[in-house]
């Protein structure tokens, strides 16, 4: 229970002979692959693939960056096309926040003992303070919700961050014909 997020790929493929040769055998292999060639319509030779190419769970600034910038503003668990120039932005500010990355804090958080009795622990890890912070707060805020995860800029936050930019500069590799979409549940 909670927010999970998705960042899907896509490409459709076609066995028409007017895509040429090299198209034709891609899809010819797939169908091949997967076992479906005597059930592929050969008058419609066309397939669609996709995997999801980055999963975030409570990652609720990266959340909040897509439905700003992608969904308009609302808040919905549906698909929704991404373009590169979008994937392109987010990267981007993604590295300026860990370009800031320069501070350790120390964050206290609550634990449970294997009795379940609650206790106090201290942690050292990066995190953002002091103008740092607020430019992340600018950058890429936080948002609250219902099981949407931690407001701090700790590092949870970081690690989300970090892993959005590593993720997009892989996607981004992908050829012009794949396309993408993202999704989240909450």
């Amino acid at each position: 229970m909670g927010l999970d997020m998705y960042l899907r790929a896509e490409k459709n493929l076609y066995g028409y002979d007017f895509y040429g040769p090299e198209r034709k055998a891609e899809y010819t292999a797939l169908i091949e692959y997967l076992g479906v060639a005597d059930f592929a319509d050969s008058e419609t030779p066309s397939a669609n693939i996709g995997f999801t190419v980055a999963y975030w769970r409570k990652a609720n600034h990266i959340h909040r960056w897509f439905v700003d910038y992608v969904q308009g503003g609302v808040d919905e668990c549906r698909p929704h096309y991404v373009s590169r120039e979008q994937l392109t932005e987010l990267r981007a500010v993604c590295d300026q926040i860990l370009q800031l990355k320069t501070t350790t804090a120390k964050t206290t958080i609550t634990v449970f003992d294997g009795q379940g009795a609650p206790k106090e622990e201290v942690r050292k890890g990066p995190a953002l303070t002091g103008t740092a912070k607020a430019a992340a707060e600018e950058l890429l805020p936080t948002q609250s919700g219902f099981f949407f995860g931690g407001t701090e800029y700790d590092e949870w936050y970081l690690r989300d961050v970090e892993y959005t930019f590593q993720r997009i500069s892989q996607v981004l590799k992908l050829g012009e014909e794949w396309s993408f979409e993202y999704q989240s549940s909450w």
